[in-house]
């Protein structure tokens, strides 16, 4: 199976820096709802802070979500390169005996 390793490496740091930037993301929606619901805001009915916070909820477990699914992924990339760049060295060796 033909394979490109700096390829794959590249997917691996580029999973990595969508994690780091998800990540500051989620860490800035966190303080901009605490800065908002801080200062009480309000509006509507029930208050405008109640709907931007489970708004705010949801999302912040949508941001939650999509990270876990990028540390799999980006976990099986790991071992789906480590398995193949053994295998090389593996059928190198066969040639070799």
């Amino acid at each position: 199976m033909l394979y490109d390793p700096a390829g794959v490496q590249a997917l691996i740091i580029d999973l990595g820096r969508y994690e780091a930037n998800i990540t500051e993301e989620q860490k800035n929606a966190t303080d901009a709802e605490k800065s908002l619901t801080g200062i009480a805001w309000q509006g509507g009915a029930d208050g405008g802070a109640a709907a931007f916070k489970h708004t705010h909820d949801k999302l912040m477990g949508d941001m939650t979500d999509l990270l876990i699914q990028l540390k799999s992924l980006k976990g099986a990339v790991e071992k789906a390169l480590a398995h193949a760049l053994a295998t090389d060295g593996s059928v190198a060796d066969d040639f070799y005996l």
